[in-house]
């Protein structure tokens, strides 16, 4: 295709040669034709007579015309010879004789260079020809080997099909003379009627089982080290095949393998133990904890039993029985204590939504530092039991406070109509983190467990527990809690929250809330002024704040401030006309 291409090319260029040479003879023959037009005269006029003297003489002037029109007509009768009426030369009248030698070299050496170019246009033609040839040649060639080698991969791709189904047939005739069943005939077909190896292998192995009675062969009579798992089949070797001194070594290794699993799983007092949490709550639970499982709870006063203060309604983040507050989405709710709730169960703290419209509300308790930070890097678990009124959606959560130990902020809810329950969504944004939030769906007025599992971060400071409805509330409905808090995973035991005895119960929320009763000592100056004191029943976590409810009796009673100087942990005393009243000591968190 390409030195077609060329002779193309090359025949192109000779037909523009010629055709530039054309042109420029045919201008050279124009320009010889208008010499050959416009030549002089054949007569020359030559005047002979000078007209200037006077008179003139009318013969010289009759002989002079005479002599123009001579002139004259001669040149017009050569000019009709060589040119047409119309103007133009007559045809055939110009010769190569009337041409200037310039012109016929001109002539000439064109009409060479035209056939020059022709000549040199015909050699490309033919070189063009040749070229085409020998590419006709070489393409009809390649085709002759193409057709060569498509034929080689159709015997190829028909070898490789026979030489598959070949393959195919003999794993077929492989697998059946080496799997067939012992007793069935193999016939392939091609080989002999026969059995199987697997036949035969059947054979042998019943000849040498025959020739083996049981108990026959014990320890002395292998090799040590001959018998490897390669040689003896899966369950070939059954009990029955082996001596009674091989059965009774097996079984004693059984047995002491079995007893050393049981023994690990076993509460040691000689040795360190890697249990997990769960299996240390199981154990526990096995010997009914009873009163050791009490001092596991880390919630004081989980039921509401003691209850030392006096209120009706309690607004939004205010207590109420002792270590226990409420938080409310718009306005005070009527908590209290119910008794005889079910078998096992005397007590219950019962939140009451009195509002006319319905709100959300919530029960919490802090747990002091001193035993929240002895939680860090541990796990806790938070359960206990819940009843609803009504049916709805319970959320229960255990919060970290990060921030200054002992002075956490109690309202953690803020925004109580979030469905994101993290940090800046429904809870505070700063100084909280959440560790868990769980929930559960309350039947109607059915008492039901639930169990929220936690891991403590080394920031945390307090932990906050806190369970509340998920949904508006509506009036004079009713939620009932008791729970605990307890360290590791309690999440397989019954009910790891054991209640304290009364006494030790009532001891550890007077650490945070008291009543007490001033008793008068003596007059110090004058009849109006006495000086008192009273010594605290248990210490308190802090300094408290003393707030006067009564009086038992008076002498005077317009004085009732105690001093901050005279107020600590242990006690306070005081110099007031009061001679003696009720006062509540409060320290809580």
């Amino acid at each position: 295709m390409q030195k077609a291409s060329i002779c193309t090319t090359a025949s192109s260029e000779a037909k523009e040669q010629l055709l530039r040479l054309i042109p420029r003879h045919l201008v050279e023959l124009r320009e010889a034709v208008s010499v050959v037009q416009f030549m002089p005269p054949l007569i020359p006029y030559n005047r002979s007579y000078s007209f200037i003297p006077t008179p003139i003489p009318g013969v010289r002037i009759n002989i002079e015309l005479d002599n123009v029109g001579l002139s004259l007509n001669g040149a017009i009768n050569a000019i009709k010879d060589v040119r047409r009426d119309d103007g133009a030369l007559k045809n055939e009248i110009v010769t190569l004789d009337s041409l200037s030698p310039q012109v016929r070299a001109g002539i000439g050496a064109g009409a060479l260079e035209a056939r020059d170019a022709a000549q040199a246009a015909q050699a490309i033609a033919e070189d063009a020809r040749d070229d085409a040839v020998g590419s006709a040649a070489a393409a009809a060639t390649s085709a002759v080997h193409a057709t060569s080698a498509l034929e080689g991969a159709q015997l190829a791709q028909e070898q490789a099909a026979a030489a598959s189904v070949g393959a195919q047939t003999a794993r077929d005739f492989a697998a059946q003379w080496s799997s067939a069943p012992e007793g069935q005939d193999v016939n392939d077909g091609v080989n002999p009627v026969g059995k199987s190896a697997f036949h035969w292998a059947q054979v042998a192995l019943g000849a040498a089982t025959g020739a083996l009675p049981d108990n026959s062969v014990s320890t002395s009579k292998i090799v040590d080290g001959a018998v490897t798992t390669e040689k003896i089949a899966d369950g070939a070797v059954t009990r029955v095949k082996l001596a009674n001194a091989v059965k009774d070594e097996l079984d004693s290794k059984a047995d002491a393998t079995a007893t050393a699993n049981a023994l690990a799983k076993r509460v040691r007092a000689d040795a360190a133990q890697s249990l997990t949490p769960a299996e240390k709550g199981q154990a526990i639970a096995n010997i009914g904890g009873g009163v050791l499982a009490g001092f596991r709870d880390k919630i004081i006063n989980g039921d509401g039993q003691v209850n030392q203060r006096t209120y009706t309604t309690v607004a939004d983040d205010a207590y109420w029985c002792d270590r226990h507050y409420v938080l409310t989405q718009t306005a005070a709710i009527t908590p209290t204590v119910i008794t005889d709730v079910a078998d096992g169960l005397p007590f219950m703290m019962r939140l009451t939504q009195t509002q006319a419209t319905a709100q959300r509300m919530g029960n919490a308790q802090i747990v002091e530092a001193a035993v929240a930070k002895r939680l860090r890097g541990k796990k806790v678990t938070l359960g206990g039991k819940l009843r609803s009124s009504l049916a709805q959606v319970i959320r229960y959560a255990i919060l970290e406070w990060t921030g200054t130990a002992d002075a956490p902020t109690s309202d953690v809810v803020q925004l109580w109509t979030s469905a994101t329950y993290a940090p800046g969504g429904f809870f505070l944004a700063s100084n909280l983190t959440v560790a868990a939030v769980g929930s559960i769906t309350l039947a109607a007025n059915t008492i039901t467990d639930f169990s929220l599992l936690a891991d403590v971060s080394s920031a945390c400071n307090n932990l906050i527990v806190f369970c509340w409805t998920e949904g508006t509330a509506a009036q004079n409905s009713t939620l009932d809690v008791s729970w605990g808090l307890v360290e590791g995973d309690a999440s397989a035991e019954k009910w790891p929250y054991e209640a304290r005895h009364l006494q030790q119960e009532l001891a550890l929320c007077q650490r945070y809330y008291e009543i007490v009763n001033s008793v008068v000592v003596a007059n110090v100056s004058g009849i109006t002024a006495t000086a008192g004191s009273a010594s605290f029943k248990q210490t308190k976590r802090t300094s408290p704040s003393i707030v006067r409810t009564g009086n038992y009796f008076s002498a005077n009673t317009a004085g009732t401030v105690i001093g901050a100087s005279s107020i600590n942990d242990l006690g306070y005393s005081n110099s007031a006309v009061a001679a003696g009243g009720i006062f509540t000591v409060d320290a809580e968190l």
